[in-house]
């Protein structure tokens, strides 16, 4: 007896493709995949706590690595997994400002100080999800 063949990708991914994504992790796991959405969505923080320091978006990957103290090699690497996950957007800013996870950023970095490194570790990582689970528009 022969054995119907297996889906190349789960169901629930399938799923998926057929309809309009809800949040920007959707958007990102359709694009790409689970590791580099979520690597896409830290790049997307950093950018949105660099433009809090700089009060103004980065003009460019050189003035983020500055900002946020990112070895060059790491920041281009993030930068295309943001790419690959989030193709029709040219940078973070407005993935950011639309989810109002910007003004999050801009109170984080303030309450301690511009040091993006310590406003990290005291709760960067959330927001990095709340940001994934915020409606994609």
């Amino acid at each position: 007896m022969l054995m119907p063949r297996r889906p190349s990708r789960p169901k629930e991914r399938q799923a998926v493709k057929g309809r309009q994504p809800g949040t920007w992790a959707d958007v990102g796991v359709q694009n790409s995949d689970l590791r580099t959405t979520v690597l896409a969505l830290a790049f997307a923080y950093d950018w949105g706590m660099a433009t809090a320091v700089l009060e103004a978006e980065p003009q460019s990957v050189e003035e983020y690595v500055e900002v946020t103290q990112t070895p060059r090699a790491t920041a281009f690497r993030q930068q295309r997994a943001f790419r690959k996950a989030f193709p029709r957007e040219s940078t973070p800013t407005r993935m950011n400002e639309v989810s109002g996870m910007q003004s999050k950023y801009d109170d984080l970095a303030k309450r301690y100080n511009y040091n993006i490194r310590k406003a990290e570790i005291a709760g960067g990582q959330a927001l990095v999800f709340e940001l994934g689970s915020c409606n994609a528009m």
